[in-house]
Formats: structure tokens, C-alpha cells, sequence
């Protein structure tokens, strides 16, 4: 599963561990919220057989918020750090390509905070 987040925290790491485990997580942000929290809940998912990986891009390139996974996508209206906290909208696209090769090019020149 990819997801791209402007803004990650631990509850994003958290709502992650939704997701069945032994699933490969690739998160792309632009800002992490409490940083040693996040690393916590990343290593907890990790001892539960995830295989999580958190990447920092620059902010500039970021606005959006999706997740890919299993040859779809859906574009999230907010941040996933605040799912379940506010109204949120879900919308799911009908072509993943062209915004499945945009994550993975800024994937390839981010660096792991």
C-alpha cells in the first residue's frame, strides 16, 4: 500500500495498523508530527509483521492526499492523521497510473527522517 500524506503523526501510524498484517506500507510525507512517537508505532507494526516504511519529500511537491493499493486509489480530502476526528471524504479513481509513477518518483528521492 502506498499513501501520500502532507502531514503524518502516530495517530496515521496507528490507523495504518488497520491494514492486515504482513502488509508492505510505504508512507510519503511532507511533515512528521512527533517524530520519536512515530518511530515507536512504526516499530510496533514492524514486530507485528508489517514492513512499514516512512519517507519525508519536500513539501512543495505535496498537497494531495491518496492511497494506492491493489491497482486502485482513492484521494482523501484531509489528512489521515485526523480520519475519524472530523468529516472526511473519500473519492475513488478510475486511473492510478499516471499518480502511482508521481509517488513512486518523489518515493525514489525521499529520505527517511
Amino acid at each position: 500500500m502506498k499513501v501520500a500524506d502532507t502531514y503524518v503523526s502516530p495517530a496515521t501510524i496507528e490507523l495504518l495498523g488497520s491494514t492486515p498484517p504482513g502488509t508492505e506500507l510505504r508512507v510519503l510525507c511532507g511533515k512528521i508530527f512527533e517524530l520519536p512517537q512515530v518511530k515507536v508505532k512504526v516499530a510496533a507494526l514492524c514486530g507485528m509483521g508489517y514492513a512499514i516504511e516512512v519517507r519525508k519529500g519536500r513539501m512543495t511537491q505535496m498537497h494531495g492526499r491518496y492511497i494506492i493499493s491493489d491497482g486502485a486509489a482513492w484521494m482523501i480530502d484531509h489528512s489521515l492523521k485526523d480520519f475519524g476526528t472530523r468529516d472526511c471524504g473519500a473519492s475513488r479513481l478510475s486511473s492510478i497510473r499516471d499518480l502511482e509513477q508521481i509517488f513512486d518518483t518523489r518515493w525514489a528521492v525521499a529520505v527517511v527522517p
